[in-house]
């Protein structure tokens, strides 16, 4: 699925955005994020090749991890950092000093960088600016500032990125059917240490599109889409947790190989599938072909056509929804198709061969 899964993302770092709370952009990266292949839009990388934490060293508090460096600037680091130069060179003028003085006050080009550190983002600056007094040779200063907020994006974004899955890692959301986000840990951050530390949290918005009515014009699919809420609650800006939202494409479920099955005549036969859907929504089990109304094709010849559906009318479908059970009545070699669905229909299948001897 190609298009974009909300039509309102949140705001990015991106200067051409308009951020109408510049201390907030820190709290939500990225805007709304589903993962096709891992990440789709593909996520940026955290830092620049040639920017400060080109450090490479395990253990290195202000090294990224060999993954998130970017070779093209096409980074959280780079975006960042344009933004704040951007934002200094906007919000100082001096137009105050020259109508009260008799000096003129003009800036040069802003430099300066981001660091990530394992604890921290720091922000520094350097600014140069030419003073012209009257009379006098013109002096130009280079001031130099510095912030640093106790926020823990790398960390973060490290935790986010292994726990969805990078690379060929099996072990994470994206590729693993069994994966938990919400409790189960990678333990493959940098050093083979474990990416969730103490006060990272994650919940899970289901049909986030459905239900908060955010989502416009999409079909089906999307409106099924379910969001990631991934908190760091010791990093808070305004009292605000350091926060990445990622939205989920609804997945299909699966099922578990069932075998094929020999039987002699007059004897009761019992399926029991396993079903497993990676959004933990609720599925459903259909059973079609052989001893049911619903006729399947299989290898050229058909199976089913029955006035009812002896699997879903047993006892066993009735108490659980899922298990049935039908009588061999004569002998042959039939065919059963088991399907399980979710809420939007997507479906995952298998043909059983039945053998009544």
């Amino acid at each position: 699925y190609s298009g974009p899964l909300v039509t309102n993302p949140v705001q990015t770092f991106n200067p051409s955005h308009n951020i109408s709370n510049p201390s907030s952009v820190l709290i939500d990266y990225g805007g709304l994020l589903a993962y096709q292949n891992k990440f789709y839009p593909p996520w940026k990388q955290l830092c620049n090749s040639n920017g400060p934490n080109v450090i490479n060293f395990s253990g290195v508090p202000y090294s990224c991890e060999v993954y998130s460096y970017s070779a093209i600037n096409y980074s959280i680091q780079n975006d960042l950092r344009e933004y704040i130069l951007a934002k200094t060179s906007s919000c100082i003028d001096f137009d105050y000093f020259v109508s009260k003085f008799s000096f003129n006050i003009s800036q040069g080009n802003l430099t300066g960088d981001i660091l990530f550190g394992d604890t921290d983002v720091y922000s520094f600056i350097t600014y140069p600016l030419t003073i012209d007094v009257a009379g006098k040779p013109p002096i130009t200063k280079f001031e130099s500032f510095n912030f640093r907020l106790p926020i823990r994006f790398k960390k973060l974004y490290e935790f986010v990125k292994h726990s969805i899955g990078i690379g060929s890692n099996p072990e994470g959301e994206a590729d693993n059917v069994f994966f938990d986000i919400v409790h189960d840990e990678t333990n493959d951050c940098k050093g083979s240490s474990p990416c969730r530390l103490p006060g990272f949290f994650v919940n899970e918005s289901y049909n986030y599109c459905a239900t908060s009515g955010g989502c416009n014009n999409l079909d089906t699919h999307y409106n099924q889409s379910h969001v990631l809420v991934v908190q760091d609650t010791n990093s808070t800006i305004d009292g605000v947790p350091l926060t990445f939202l990622i939205a989920v494409e609804n997945r299909r479920p699966v099922l578990d190989l069932i075998s094929d099955i020999s039987v002699p005549t007059r004897s009761n036969i019992t399926i029991s599938p396993q079903g497993i859907d990676p959004d933990d929504e609720d599925i459903t089990y259909h059973y079609s072909g052989w001893q049911t109304p619903d006729i399947i094709d299989v290898g050229g010849s058909s199976y089913g056509g029955s006035p009812s559906n002896c699997w879903e009318n047993s006892t066993n479908y009735q108490t659980t929804a899922r298990e049935a059970q039908c009588r061999a009545t004569s002998s042959g070699q039939y065919y059963v198709r088991v399907t399980v669905f979710d809420a939007e229909g997507l479906y995952d299948y298998q043909n059983i061969k039945i053998t009544v001897t």
